[in-house]
């Protein structure tokens, strides 16, 4: 993963970009039987996703190439946000 974020910045400096935007994700609700029943297995994979660390990974990495994160909402970032 860190791999893949210093590439991304990289890239970001060879391109002049000043922010990067990052969805929103919040999987906290996502491990309810309400929204997936009872698929045990795809509610623990969901809930797992580490995405807390790659967050604080990606921001103290940009915070030293002097980037900025903007947390988006996913609706935003999809072709019906696009669209709406």
């Amino acid at each position: 993963v860190r791999h893949a974020i210093s590439q991304l910045l990289h890239w970001a400096d060879r391109c002049g970009v000043k922010a990067i935007g990052l969805e929103n994700l919040d999987f906290a609700a996502e491990k309810t039987r309400e929204k997936h029943g009872r698929r045990k297995r795809l509610r623990q994979l969901i809930s797992g996703i580490p995405t807390g660390r790659l967050k604080a990974r990606l921001v103290s990495m940009a915070s030293e190439h002097g980037l900025s994160i903007v947390a988006v909402d996913p609706a935003y970032t999809s072709m019906w946000g696009d669209q709406h």
